[in-house]
């Protein structure tokens, strides 16, 4: 098979395929300190959804960059992961303490939006580095 038919059938998947392969990733940051506790199944779901929707359109958009291009791509993502997953730990020491209520909706509300887009990042970055070695592994030796 082609690289060309291994992209094809990426971006062919069923969104429960994708849906599948994203809350099993997800599955790993749920209920750590990444996440807040207490918060709403929702944002976890929405991450996923987001995620899924991404992941496919990137395959789709992507497939025909360039291998360098790629690795760049997840290892900017990697680095955006990196950092909302150490604001999210951050967060999460800030809010042990006592505080008045509004700065603690706001902070309540970062975390939940930090914490979701972690979880698309963390897609994104997986999905580039797939891309990025699927196109370096059909590609002859020099």
């Amino acid at each position: 098979m082609t690289i060309k038919g291994v992209f094809e059938v990426i971006g062919g998947m069923t969104p429960s395929l994708v849906a599948g392969y994203v809350a099993d990733w997800q599955k790993l940051f749920s209920k750590t300190l990444i996440t807040r506790p207490g918060a709403p199944p929702e944002i976890e779901r929405t991450g996923i959804a987001v995620g899924c929707f991404l992941a496919v359109v990137c395959c789709l958009l992507f497939r025909s960059l360039r291998p360098r291009t790629q690795i760049t791509t997840a290892i900017i993502f990697l680095m955006f992961s990196v950092l909302l997953g150490f604001f999210c730990l951050w967060l999460r020491h800030k809010y042990e303490f006592p505080m008045p209520k509004k700065p603690q909706e706001a902070m309540r509300a970062a975390w939940d939006l930090s914490s979701w887009v972690f979880i698309v990042a963390v897609v994104q970055t997986i999905l580039f580095g797939t891309l990025y070695a699927l196109s370096t592994w059909g590609r002859p030796k020099p």
